[in-house]
């Protein structure tokens, strides 16, 4: 039989803190959902930024993590009770994050960074914890594996696909890099993937089209983003494959575009070009086309699907 202190202490970690919150500050489930999405979009800046210093990629996979919530932020409006248990649990996610979460990395990849992206993605995880908790499992858990599934990706999909991409993508890149180089004029050489521009100083400036250069973690990270953004739409799962392979083989040229541009700006500023545009780069373009990809998608097929204009709706 239940004690009296053990059914104090249940009662206190079932209760309804957001329900205590939003009638306190007479908040709406919606601006509960407003202060959660700006302030997430400001936390993964700073952490980004100011902490892992990831120029912009843990950045890129938060915001679309975000807009695939606010594109069914209708749904996380039902959730009007999170337990005190599963704001706690978040709390505990986002203390990992710092504490326990590194030295498990670095069992398997040792001396790897004290706070990455996953480390990032876990505190998010928590983050999302501490508002709408994890018993509505039906509606938050596609949406955190499909955060999770990114953030580790980001991290493991070098191991699984940079042979291949190495073997057979980055010879395709750095070729036609180089042919489109050529073609413009510019004094090129290749040989294997590695890639030679002489600078306007004189100075020949090279870098090697290796497996993660290929453009392999650009089309498999814009798919795994855009099965997150489409997930609640009425798109048939037929166009949902063709719109993504489409995107995967638009993100293959854009690396190669990349690629070339990296090279320009190796020609005329040398070894800091090539350096900070390799940085900087890639991260922008891929943001850039994500986004307006997705901006194309809506405006052309689902909200005409939405309005019943026959859009291929999801069987």
């Amino acid at each position: 039989m239940e004690s009296e202190h053990e059914s104090k202490i249940s009662t206190a970690l079932n209760y309804n803190i957001w329900g205590f919150i939003l009638e306190r500050y007479k908040l709406s489930e919606k601006m509960k959902f407003d202060i959660f999405f700006y302030s997430l979009i400001l936390i993964a800046f700073i952490l980004d930024f100011y902490v892992m210093e990831e120029n912009l990629v843990f950045f890129s996979y938060t915001l679309i993590f975000g807009i695939s919530l606010m594109l069914n932020d209708k749904k996380f409006y039902e959730i009007k009770e999170v337990c005190v248990w599963e704001f706690l649990l978040g709390v505990i996610a986002i203390i990992a994050s710092f504490t326990i979460v590194t030295p498990i990395k670095w069992h398997f990849v040792p001396g790897t960074r004290w706070f990455g992206v996953f480390n990032g993605g876990i505190f998010i995880i928590g983050y999302f914890l501490l508002f709408y908790g994890i018993r509505k499992y039906r509606i938050v858990l596609p949406f955190l594996i499909f955060y999770g599934a990114i953030v580790t990706l980001n991290g493991t999909w070098g191991f699984v696909v940079n042979d291949f991409a190495k073997e057979y993508i980055a010879p395709i890149a750095s070729h036609l890099a180089y042919s489109f180089l050529d073609w413009l004029g510019y004094p090129v050489s290749i040989s294997g993937t590695t890639i030679t521009i002489i600078s306007q100083d004189g100075t020949p400036v090279s870098a090697t089209v290796a497996g993660a250069c290929s453009g392999i973690e650009g089309m498999t990270l814009s798919a795994v983003m855009l099965i997150g953004l489409l997930m609640g739409s009425k798109m048939k799962y037929l166009w949902r494959t063709m719109v993504i392979t489409i995107a995967a083989i638009i993100m293959f040229f854009i690396n190669v575009l990349r690629l070339i541009l990296i090279f320009v700006a190796a020609y005329y500023w040398g070894h800091e070009g090539l350096d900070l545009s390799h940085q900087w780069l890639g991260n922008i373009m891929f943001l850039l086309f994500i986004l307006g990809y997705w901006y194309a998608l809506d405006r052309l097929f689902l909200r005409k699907g939405d309005e019943g204009n026959g859009t291929p709706e999801a069987v």
